[in-house]
């Protein structure tokens, strides 16, 4: 276990991008690799909680108490009281709710309103190798919270015709938060969720297919570009409260985010096993 977890977000403003779904894969796959994981959901739809089989009702504390906790005026608890275990042994949830939302207002008052998350993560960032971080898909307070407890970015975009602006504007959000709080995440990874290859109308007519476009687009604009499969398993994996690492372990979706795995812990050179 290292002496500080790499904290990773997985962020994009854009909704339905496959976000939390790349979160719990790759969560899933560190943990069959040994390390020692906790995935933070600071969403307040809770999909990553509910991801991993924890429906509203059936945990105590959340992330919303660790984050009141900072808030002057407030009463809230540490994260280490938020914390649950999950089905796999070494991966820990900090859940989510929908008061979340108010969360996102209260920390506007803090002393240091972008860095409220990282105070709150302080108490638990040496119990664990990789700490995986969902916000919410919009650039608001909790996101940056989130980028700014980072050390590196996963951002999932899909074939749409808005996921390059969605992109753009992502990219000069980040440069802001550089500006405004001097921290900058140099680490950052693409995956393009639901990529279908070209199907063979697209090739007899030699014509390119937009998720074609896109991947020929993305990989000119950034250096560490990765294509995931479109599937079903990952969804029968969400039902089943496990991540796809584990629920279909040999699939093609699978394999793809182990390999994209593997890339994010080639970037991380502070974690020994």
């Amino acid at each position: 276990m290292s002496e500080r977890a790499e904290c990773i977000i997985f962020a994009n403003q854009k909704g339905g991008t496959g976000k939390t779904s790349s979160c719990l894969a790759i969560a899933g796959h560190l943990v069959q690799k040994g390390y020692k994981v906790l995935a933070v959901d600071i969403d307040p739809q809770a999909n990553l909680t509910l991801g991993l089989g924890f429906s509203k009702g059936m945990v105590a504390k959340t992330m919303y108490d660790a984050i009141l906790n900072h808030c002057k005026g407030y009463e809230g608890v540490s994260i280490k009281e938020v914390v649950i275990e999950t089905k796999l042994e070494n991966f820990h949830l900090a859940p989510a709710e929908s008061d979340l939302c108010v969360a996102e207002i209260l920390v506007q008052d803090a002393q240091d309103r972008t860095g409220v998350l990282k105070q709150v993560l302080e108490d638990v960032i040496s119990l664990y190798d990789y700490i995986l971080i969902d916000p919410p898909p919009h650039l608001g307070l909790l996101m940056l919270n989130g980028l700014r407890a980072s050390d590196q970015v996963v951002v999932p975009v899909d074939a749409g015709i808005f996921s390059l602006v969605s992109l753009e504007n992502f990219q000069n959000y980040c440069d802001e938060m550089k500006e405004m709080t001097g921290h900058a995440i140099e680490k950052k990874t693409v995956v393009m969720t639901r990529y279908a290859r070209p199907g063979f109308i697209s090739k007899l007519m030699r014509k390119t297919c937009p998720p074609q476009e896109m991947k020929e687009m993305l990989g000119k604009m950034y250096e560490h570009v990765f294509f995931v499969p479109e599937s079903t398993e990952i969804y029968d994996a969400h039902k089943e409260g496990l991540p796809i690492s584990h629920f279909a372990p040999n699939s093609k979706i699978s394999n793809t985010y182990r390999r994209i795995t593997e890339h994010i812990v080639s970037l991380d050179k502070t974690v020994q096993l």
